[in-house]
């Protein structure tokens, strides 16, 4: 199952806002081309939705001392999912910004521009538990076509990956000190993922992410 012909890929994120643009740039985007099957290239990466509209509205959310100017700090994807239930977003071309006050985009942003939101969203607590579960839940709701976001931690390896192949020794003790010390989980990532392989090298389970 793979569903990145339905994601766009030609943005990259802007610094450290990966809890929007992978919830928005990249997930609703997929969820709205497979609403509306398309798959063609060009347009995929056309029809892509604002990431930046959610990371500004996060960013003036916060208390002034937390505020970020450049959007990226105390971003989680449960708060870029509750924005775009509850406000919305807009397509890129309509606004793509990367990181100024919401209120100055709102006032940029035509009336008649069409807001889109999300009816509703599931969530599944993990804590760093390998479960088959869970991996069945992941692709019980990519089988659905749902792309599935997730936090992860990123360690030093995993920032500098040249590769698609990721083994098993990547993760080292201190990676798994970082993670397994966190009652309630620790990431310092967000990403997409869009598929899976259950064949893939020697029947162990694969995930694409974006």
């Amino acid at each position: 199952m793979n569903l990145s012909d339905f994601c766009p890929d030609s943005k990259s994120q802007f610094e450290s806002t990966c809890y929007s643009y992978a919830v928005v740039y990249t997930a609703l985007s997929a969820e709205f081309n497979i609403k509306n099957n398309i798959t063609d290239r060009n347009l995929v990466n056309t029809n892509h939705f604002s990431s930046g509209v959610v990371a500004s509205k996060h960013n003036s959310n916060l208390p002034f001392y937390k505020w970020s100017p450049k959007c990226g700090r105390y971003g989680t994807a449960n708060k870029s999912l509750k924005i775009l239930k509850d406000t919305g977003t807009v397509f890129s071309s309509q606004y793509d910004c990367n990181c100024k006050k919401y209120s100055k985009i709102r006032r940029r942003i035509s009336q008649s521009t069409t807001w889109y939101k999300i009816s509703d969203y599931q969530k599944l607590e993990v804590n760093n538990k390998y479960s088959e579960d869970s991996v069945n839940w992941i692709i019980s709701a990519l089988k659905e076509k749902h792309p599935v976001i997730i936090g992860l931690y990123q360690n030093s390896f995993f920032k500098n990956i040249k590769s698609e192949y990721i083994t098993e020794e990547s993760v080292d003790d201190e990676t798994n000190r970082i993670v397994s010390s966190s009652v309630n989980g620790k990431s310092n990532h967000v990403v997409c993922i869009v598929g899976y392989d259950l064949n893939y090298r020697g029947n162990k389970l694969s995930l694409i992410h974006i």
